[in-house]
């Protein structure tokens, strides 16, 4: 019982005596030093039971190895001693520690502020308003800053965390948040292209009878939503209006597959539909949606 008393002691003392080096480190310390305190009863009872053992081997003069008897007292109780006395000059340390942990936490945010606006300066990236760039590239470069911009976010969040946990008055970095949904936006805009195009290419590449109409008309309400939020969010950038001229142009064409596509169609219907056509559409294998645009 003596030696495990002892290895929680030693830990205890060790942690306890070491002085955290930053913020981190110190709501670590002071985690360890409330769950130590939460557990001092526990200890003090144990301790009391080891003390009470070795008082009744020195009363009865019974054996005890002189190894066991110098690490009772040379560890286990000085050990204890070092416990009571660190955990009540933690105590008596604890606000003048807040304070001085308090005023890192600022400098930290305000280094995060600095980020911010470095995020936002490269957010203006002329690539970025400029139509004819390419559409990975930029999309890349905002997709590094938007991971930029969480790295932040946790930080910040971390830091008021520590502020609430140190009653102190929390500091929000509404910068954060604003630089963050101009790049979220720009995201969309740009990955919105990029997936039109790509979705509407292969659409046009199908064969027409395979053509799933309702998922047509559903993506197209999608990216008109899309080309809506982007042209409040972005009223200047040029690839708004691109968007929206191809969305809208495609959108012609979704009445068209829609009543061609109706399944309530008869055998008659087609064969007029493929007169007037000129081409077998429900048979040919060839007759893509993009022959038909």
């Amino acid at each position: 019982k003596n030696e495990l008393l002892l290895a929680e002691l030693t830990e205890a003392v060790g942690r306890l005596n070491k002085s955290p080096a930053n913020v981190e480190e110190f709501v670590v310390y002071l985690e360890f030093h409330t769950k130590v305190t939460e557990r001092m009863d526990i200890i003090e009872a144990d301790f009391e039971t080891v003390k009470e053992m070795y008082l009744f081997f020195d009363s009865e003069k019974l054996s005890v190895k002189e190894e066991d008897h110098l690490l009772y007292n040379t560890g286990t109780v000085a050990n204890m001693h070092s416990l009571r006395s660190l955990l009540g000059k933690t105590e008596d340390d604890k606000d003048s520690q807040i304070r001085h942990f308090g005023m890192d936490i600022t400098e930290q945010l305000d280094q995060l502020r600095g980020r911010t606006l470095d995020v936002e300066k490269r957010a203006q990236d002329p690539r970025i308003d400029d139509d004819t760039s390419n559409i990975d590239e930029v999309i890349a470069y905002l997709e590094s800053l938007a991971e930029e911009l969480q790295d932040i976010k946790d930080k910040e969040r971390d830091y008021t965390n520590y502020q609430e946990l140190f009653g102190l008055n929390v500091t929000r970095l509404e910068e954060v948040n604003n630089v963050g949904r101009d790049v979220a936006d720009k995201i969309k805009l740009w990955t919105g292209m990029r997936d039109w195009q790509k979705i509407t290419g292969e659409w046009t590449n199908t064969r027409f009878n395979s053509i799933n109409p309702e998922e047509v008309a559903e993506k197209v309400q999608l990216y008109t939503k899309i080309v809506s939020q982007t042209a409040r969010a972005l009223p200047e950038n040029p690839v708004v209006p691109k968007l929206r001229s191809l969305v809208d142009e495609f959108k012609l064409t979704v009445p068209v597959i829609q009543c061609l596509r109706n399944p309530a169609l008869q055998k008659h219907h087609h064969a007029a539909i493929d007169e007037i056509v000129g081409r077998e559409i429900s048979r040919d294998p060839d007759y893509t949606l993009g022959v038909l645009i």
